[in-house]
């Protein structure tokens, strides 16, 4: 497949404390990650396929928390 065509993103998530997260991707993944939050925004959650380089496709799940005691379990 094309970088054109596949939605290639990437969640680095941290190591440790106080570590940087970091969200990268091509031009058409962050489009579709901010039309999924946008959709989580209205609808709770928002469901979105995607590819690391390897292009072993992979499902991002996007979930609104909104309460403070459930977030922090």
């Amino acid at each position: 497949m094309s970088w054109n065509y596949l939605k290639y993103l990437h969640v680095y998530a941290q190591h440790s404390h106080h570590q940087e997260t970091f969200i990268v991707g091509n031009r058409g993944a962050l489009v579709e990650l901010r039309n999924l939050i946008d959709k989580a925004l209205v609808d709770g959650t928002s469901i979105g396929d995607f590819f690391p380089s390897d292009e072993e496709g992979y499902q991002l799940h996007i979930g609104i928390v909104e309460d403070e005691e459930m977030f922090n379990h």
